[in-house]
């Protein structure tokens, strides 16, 4: 029995290499082939049948059941939903945003994501009569494919350089629209809520609220780092050094890619309908496959084991305690929750709240409980359980006849 354990790790062992050195041989051939024929360079690419035009689509039929505005606004794509008038481009659109009477929702996607990954919840958000703006970062979705910067020797000076490459175009397009001196409500998920919580940092004269969905990059890395125990994990961490993407592996797998996609999405997203599974699957692809640009990151912002390289923690005391900060966790979400909890205790205004039977995607696994949970937060600015709480005691003090609550 353990002679055919042992041949069975041998196997296991030899097609990682296998795929790792297939890897290797193929990524300059496929990587010159994606760049010159990406999504961005608006041509069909002949390897992996993708196109500007397919990724148009793609988004098109994912949000097809949501009132939305796609708008340009300089480099980053927008998708505007609640707005009294559809905005006609993104001048139209800064004039809306000053006749609103609500300040509006931003809300900044995770890594490998873009904006229609928040499908199930835009409508909800917006109900209650604020704008809602869904942007794709630099580098992901529709936006600009704009040139990464480069590697060196130095980690936190890469990692400092990958912040300001979103961050800095997120002023900009906050600019653009007239909002950058203004009050808006912000909401992120993943990576998107590590660059939303350091621009409140940056900013926080111009924040409501700020809704941080799962971030990554708050605790530090263990002493010494992650440690590859076996020699698979050894191998996968040297290729997160070296800046392997899993998009990488979407683009070497060309026609093929678009099946592996769609597996993985079936595996992840099991509860969603058929219909949704598969328009996720087919956005993911398109969005995936095109020009590498701010995928990236993922290597300069985070070490192995996605700890951050200028974690959060040692960061947060930046933030105004007095600025309402609600920390949103699925109930078996892989990012600490602990590390959430423990930030959380520095202001009284600052919250944590878990989404049941939700993972690190809680937006999409239980979008109705994600959305009553930030829709609270929104509009009272309290967690849900003290607003459940205080409408108990309401209800206690009506029938009790006391007026004093």
């Amino acid at each position: 029995y353990q002679r055919r354990v042992r041949e069975k790790k041998i196997v296991k062992l030899s097609t990682i290499s296998l795929f790792v050195s297939l890897l290797r041989q193929l990524r300059p051939r496929m990587s010159r082939a994606t760049q010159n024929l990406s999504c961005n360079s608006g041509r069909k690419s002949l390897w992996t049948r993708s196109s500007p035009a397919a990724l148009a689509a793609a988004e098109q039929r994912l949000m097809a059941a949501v009132p939305h505005t796609a708008v340009r606004v300089g480099r980053t794509h927008t998708l505007v939903v609640g707005a009294n008038e559809q905005p006609r481009d993104a001048k139209h659109l800064a004039d809306l945003l000053s006749a609103a009477e609500r300040p509006p929702l931003l809300m900044i996607h995770g890594y490998g994501a873009a904006a229609p990954f928040w499908f199930r919840n835009v409508s909800e958000l917006a109900a209650s009569g604020r704008m809602v703006l869904a942007v794709d970062l630099l580098g992901f979705g529709r936006s600009e494919r704009a040139a990464f910067p480069n590697s060196t020797d130095d980690k936190l000076a890469d990692a400092l350089a990958a912040e300001r490459f979103f961050l800095d175009e997120l002023e900009a397009f906050r600019a653009a629209l007239g909002i950058d001196n203004r009050k808006i409500s912000l909401l992120g998920h993943s990576l998107g809520a590590y660059l939303s919580a350091i621009h409140a940092m940056e900013a926080a004269e111009s924040i409501e609220q700020l809704v941080l969905a799962s971030p990554v990059g708050i605790p530090a890395a263990p002493p010494g780092g992650m440690v590859g125990r076996n020699r698979a994990m050894r191998m996968l961490i040297k290729l997160w050094e070296r800046g392997a993407t899993p998009q990488q592996l979407v683009r070497v797998a060309g026609p093929k890619g678009q099946q592996l996609v769609k597996r993985a999405v079936g595996a992840r997203f099991g509860s969603l309908a058929d219909v949704d599974k598969d328009a996720l699957a087919e956005y993911t692809f398109h969005a995936s496959v095109a020009r590498a640009s701010g995928e990236r990151a993922l290597n300069s912002i985070l070490s192995p084991g996605a700890f951050a390289r200028r974690p959060l923690v040692d960061r947060f005391d930046t933030l105004p305690k007095s600025l309402p900060v609600l920390f949103v966790y699925g109930s078996h979400d892989w990012m600490d929750v602990s590390a959430g909890r423990h930030v959380s205790r520095s202001a009284p205004d600052w919250h944590v709240e878990i989404v049941d039977s939700a993972g690190h995607q809680l937006a999409i696994e239980q979008p109705a409980e994600f959305n009553r949970i930030v829709g609270n937060f929104l509009d009272h600015g309290l967690p849900s359980r003290t607003l459940i709480r205080r409408k108990v005691r309401t209800r206690r003090t009506k029938v009790d006849g006391f007026t004093k609550m």
